[in-house]
């Protein structure tokens, strides 16, 4: 029972979903067995717990005590409880989308034939869709969708009278370019993160994206930002288009729902790490103000937490961008909106990685040794950090200790793929910087060409600094 369907919903759910089901399931309008309510009961108890263990025959004996244990019947009643669950998500779904409340109560004014409460209803829905902020792709298909009603009622009131067919067409040619080129936009992303060619498809795309130009709809929102954040996938044209995306991203922000916003914002981020790994240092101050302007607005918060990995990529591209003072400023504010099992390592880590940027060496490495790092990449991270400290402390012997110490480090926690390479590659010329002549001119050369031609080193930069 303990990784069936039902438990998976119920630990999904946070305090206050979890009252309201229980609501749920007290309204005898959804439920009117009192055996449902007692599992419900029995698997809150147990899920207070850090590692429930969720007994068949115990939940049977909590709910029928004087019953024998039949599988069969426990298996209905799970079933009951799942489908409990799995409405009461749809109920609070619908209770957040306004607009598709309106919808499926026009379609019953309309199976009713209730044409005046129709008529009544499409002109104070439009009149709320006007009032709202919101102008994304959802915005453009309720539009469609509620002019499709108007149109119907037009049909069965006047046949014979004007009607709003012509509007109807071009709503519904908008909201296919929208709907099309935020998917393309999506396609393009997940291409450019996984190198996938499609020749095909892209011809495909060039004559889709030659009649959205064609019409000149880049005006609109929906659409002029998926265009351009498309035209991101290219190479150099990927550059012409960045400025245009990025000031409609920040600037249109608020007309685009919260998941719609984020995954352009993720698309902007990774246009620019791509950028920065190639060499265009000139992009990090780009990633630095996407990141301030997706904090600003909350849009990189998921379920109100910041996660750990974008706390310490935020990080590190605070300090590639030498903006010390905000990111002692952001280490601490943010820190509170990490998960809380990687709260006080993400802390820490991130203080040293600043105190080693601003020279703080002692400091960061104190920090270091007393931090306990559980997390084994994070670990290897911190372990880096010192490395780097001996270096610059000319602390030889200890740097050399050090390195061997991270080498049985590597091999005794079985660090695999690309990590363990990247990681025994940070030693391997580490020890040759040890034993670098620095007046050989030569040798600096051939050491520098070597680490060049490294394709899995994430230290190449430092490593680099040492030699020149």
């Amino acid at each position: 029972m303990n990784n069936s369907k039902i438990l998976k919903i119920a630990r999904s759910l946070d305090k206050k979903e979890r009252l309201a089901f229980r609501k749920y399931l007290d309204s005898p309008y959804f439920n009117k067995r009192e055996d449902v309510k007692k599992l419900w009961d029995y698997l809150q108890k147990h899920l207070k717990k850090q590692s429930p263990a969720l007994q068949k025959k115990a939940a049977f004996k909590y709910i029928y005590s004087a019953k024998a244990y039949k599988d069969r019947d426990f298996h209905l009643l799970k079933s009951y409880l799942l489908k409990h669950l799995e409405k009461f998500l749809i109920i609070e779904r619908l209770e957040q989308d306004p607009g598709s409340q309106g919808q499926y109560l026009l379609d019953q004014f309309q199976r009713k034939n209730l044409l005046d409460l129709q008529s009544g209803l499409l002109k104070k829905l439009d009149k709320e869709r006007e009032k709202r902020r919101r102008r994304d792709t959802n915005y453009l298909e309720q539009k469609r969708d509620l002019l499709w009603e108007k149109y119907q009622l037009q049909v069965s009131e006047r046949p014979s009278g004007k009607l709003s067919l012509n509007e109807l067409m071009e709503l519904t040619d908008l909201a296919y370019y929208s709907r099309k080129l935020r998917q393309l936009c999506l396609l393009a992303a997940h291409r450019a993160v996984y190198r996938v060619e499609e020749a095909e498809i892209n011809r495909l795309e060039t004559d889709f994206l030659s009649k959205i130009e064609a019409k000149g709809l880049l005006n609109i929102p929906a659409i002029g930002i998926y265009y351009h954040g498309f035209q991101l996938s290219g190479d150099q044209q990927g550059q012409e288009h960045f400025d245009l995306f990025k000031h409609q991203l920040i600037a249109q922000a608020p007309v685009f729902a919260r998941n719609e916003i984020r995954e352009l914002f993720l698309i902007a981020i990774n246009f620019c790490v791509r950028q920065v790994n190639d060499g265009n240092r000139q992009f990090f101050a780009e990633l630095l103000e996407l990141y301030q302007a997706g904090l600003d607005q909350k849009i990189l918060l998921q379920n109100g937490q910041l996660s750990r990995f974008s706390y310490h990529n935020i990080v590190a591209t605070g300090l590639q961008a030498r903006q010390f003072e905000w990111v002692e400023d952001f280490i601490e504010k943010w820190i509170e909106y990490v998960e809380p099992a990687y709260r006080e390592a993400s802390y820490q880590y991130n203080l040293a990685r600043l105190e080693f940027e601003t020279s703080q060496y002692d400091s960061a490495q104190e920090r270091l040794i007393q931090a306990n790092f559980s997390d084994l990449l994070l670990n290897l991270a911190a372990k880096t950090i010192s490395l780097k400290i001996y270096f610059h402390q000319d602390e030889t012997d200890l740097l050399m200790a050090h390195l061997n110490a991270m080498n049985k480090f590597i091999r005794r926690n079985k660090v695999i793929g690309y990590h363990r390479t990247n990681y025994l590659n940070i030693l391997k010329y580490s020890k040759k910087l040890i034993y670098l002549n620095i007046y050989d001119k030569e040798a600096k050369e051939q050491l520098a060409a070597q680490i060049k031609k490294e394709e899995i080193l994430t230290e190449k930069e430092w490593l680099l600094d040492q030699i020149l």
